[in-house]
């Protein structure tokens, strides 16, 4: 059972670089996103670090900054799971791509 479940797990990993391969625009698209989470971390991290810098050994101010930065996506996450049953997915996914290229510009 576990060397179907192996071999199935390769071949869906073998197909998934095919299909890589053969889709130019999903691969710059992937390609975006990779590079959005890196600077998301970066952002993350810079912050932890600018925050020991102004308030050394604070948990206090840690725990905000994980709070503000958190508490948003836990509310945005339940009204972002409407929107996309309501609204086609390639638009909503071009105009929240946009939203987040004209905050990040900002």
């Amino acid at each position: 059972l576990s060397i179907r479940n192996e071999r199935s797990s390769w071949l869906n990993f073998i197909d998934y670089i095919i299909f890589l391969k053969r889709n130019r625009h999903y691969r710059f698209y992937l390609l975006s996103h990779i590079c959005q989470h890196i600077g998301d971390w970066y952002v993350r991290i810079s912050s932890l670090l600018v925050l020991d810098r102004l308030a050394p050994e604070s948990a206090t101010a840690v725990s905000v900054l994980i709070l503000v930065r958190t508490i948003p996506q836990i509310f945005f996450s339940q009204l972002g799971g409407v929107l996309a049953d309501m609204v086609d997915r390639k638009k909503m996914m071009i105009a929240l791509d946009l939203i987040g290229s004209i905050v990040t510009l900002c």
